[in-house]
C-alpha cells in the first residue's frame, strides 16, 4: 500500500518514498492488486457477525477525519458510515440480515478507492491505513500461502480462518448467534479498534506503524497456531 500513491504520480509521495520510484510498474501492480484484492478479502473475512460492517466504520471514522483535515468532501463517507452502522445493529443482536457477497464487495470496493484517494494526497497514511485493514488482509494472505503450500489451489474455500476457529470454540459453550457476533466483533476490537485507538490517542510517526504491523502479525499467527493446534485434538 505504500507504493501505491505512484500510481497517481504524485509529488509529495515521492518526495517521502524515494526507493520505491525506481519500482516503475510494480507499483502500478501493487495498486491494481490493492483495489482488485481488498473487496475479496472483505468477502472471504466475512464469516463472523459485524466483522466486515465493524472494521469499516473505524474506517470510516478515519476517512471522514482525515478527508476534513485535507479539506475533502466527506459526505459519501458520512452516509456510508451511517449505513453501515444502521446494518451493523441487526447483524450483531439478530444475526438475520448479512452483508451478502454483494455487501462485502461493495464495502471493499468503496474503501479500497477511498483509501487509494487519500493515500495519493497524504501518503504519511499509508502504514496507518494498512494497520486499519490488517485482518482482512493478513486472513487472505495467510489462506492463499497456506493452500499453495500444502499444494491445494488458493480458490478453494476451507473453514481454517481465524474467525472459523475463534467461532467454532465459542460454540461449544454458548449459542451460536452469542458464538458468531463475539467472534466478529472481538476480531474488529484486537485488529482494527486496537489500531484505531493507537492512532486517535497517540501521536505515531509514520514508520513506526511498522511496528504496530509486526505486532499484529505476531499476534494473528500466533493465535491461529494455536487455535490450529486445539482444533486438530
Amino acid at each position: 500500500i505504500v507504493a501505491l500513491g505512484l500510481v497517481t504520480n504524485n509529488d509529495e509521495f515521492i518526495q517521502h518514498h524515494s526507493w520505491v520510484v525506481d519500482c516503475g510498474g510494480l507499483s502500478l501492480l501493487v495498486g491494481t492488486l490493492w483495489v482488485a484484492g481488498l473487496p475479496n478479502a472483505f468477502n472471504i473475512a466475512d464469516g463472523a457477525n459485524g466483522l466486515v460492517a465493524g472494521l469499516s466504520c473505524f474506517i470510516l471514522l478515519v476517512l471522514i477525519e482525515v478527508g476534513k483535515e485535507l479539506g475533502l468532501g466527506v459526505a459519501v463517507w458520512e452516509i456510508l458510515l451511517i449505513g453501515t452502522l444502521l446494518f451493523l445493529l441487526p447483524n450483531v443482536i439478530t444475526g438475520k440480515l448479512f452483508l451478502g457477497d454483494g455487501g462485502a464487495y461493495l464495502l471493499g470496493s468503496c474503501l479500497a478507492i477511498s483509501i487509494l484517494s487519500i493515500v495519493s494526497v497524504a501518503p504519511d497514511q499509508s502504514l496507518y491505513f494498512l494497520a486499519l485493514m490488517f485482518y482482512p488482509l493478513a486472513d487472505l494472505g495467510w489462506a492463499v500461502m497456506r493452500r499453495l503450500f500444502y499444494r491445494r489451489s488458493p480458490f478453494n474455500a476451507d473453514e481454517r480462518h481465524l474467525h472459523n476457529y475463534i467461532y467454532s470454540r465459542l460454540r461449544r459453550r454458548t449459542e451460536p448467534l452469542l458464538a458468531n457476533s463475539v467472534t466478529g466483533l472481538s476480531i474488529v476490537a484486537l485488529f482494527t479498534g486496537v489500531p484505531f485507538l493507537l492512532g486517535q490517542w497517540l501521536i505515531i510517526s509514520p514508520w513506526n506503524w511498522l511496528w504496530v504491523l509486526a505486532l499484529q502479525l505476531l499476534s494473528y499467527l500466533l493465535l491461529w497456531q494455536w487455535l490450529n493446534k486445539k482444533d486438530a485434538k
